[in-house]
């Protein structure tokens, strides 16, 4: 199986981090998460969140250790703090098959994702758009789904 990432994509206060705290069981530090028997690392924190620390991970991640990953993403290309781009490039340089499963609303508001964010996000890998205005643990649930079918492709 080639690596694969799956980023939950969206920007700050968007309800990343409360989706990936369901997925993984109720736990905001559960690093390993099972599905499909595959075992796949989680990482919660965002590049929004702290930019360096994730940089840090990104950059030292190895596909050896670390073959399926689901982490967090502000597509934020406009801020360089964020380093998106930085970010897409050097996973997709270390061999990774992108997946971007897109928060589209804010949870509770009605702000969305901007169709330029989308568009340069498929310009590195598959994107999923979940439009979708669920509590937290439906929406984790139904990214379970998704990525159960991305395990199988």
């Amino acid at each position: 199986m080639k690596p694969k990432v799956v980023c939950l994509v969206g920007h700050e206060n968007w309800g990343k981090s409360e989706t990936l705290y369901y997925l993984v069981g109720e736990s905001r530090h559960k690093g390993w998460l099972a599905i499909n028997d595959i075992d796949i690392f989680v990482r919660h924190i965002s590049n929004d969140d702290r930019p360096n620390s994730f940089i840090d991970f990104i950059t030292n991640v190895k596909v050896d250790n670390k073959p399926c990953l689901i982490t967090a993403l502000c597509p934020n290309f406009t801020n360089p703090e964020a380093r998106t781009e930085y970010i897409l490039k050097t996973v997709r340089k270390k061999g990774y098959k992108l997946y971007f499963w897109v928060l589209y609303n804010q949870y509770g508001t009605s702000d969305v994702i901007n169709t330029e964010d989308i568009n340069r996000l498929q310009q590195y890998g598959e994107v999923e758009v979940y439009k979708g205005k669920s509590e937290a643990p439906a929406r984790a649930k139904i990214l379970k789904t998704y990525i159960s079918k991305i395990l199988n492709a």
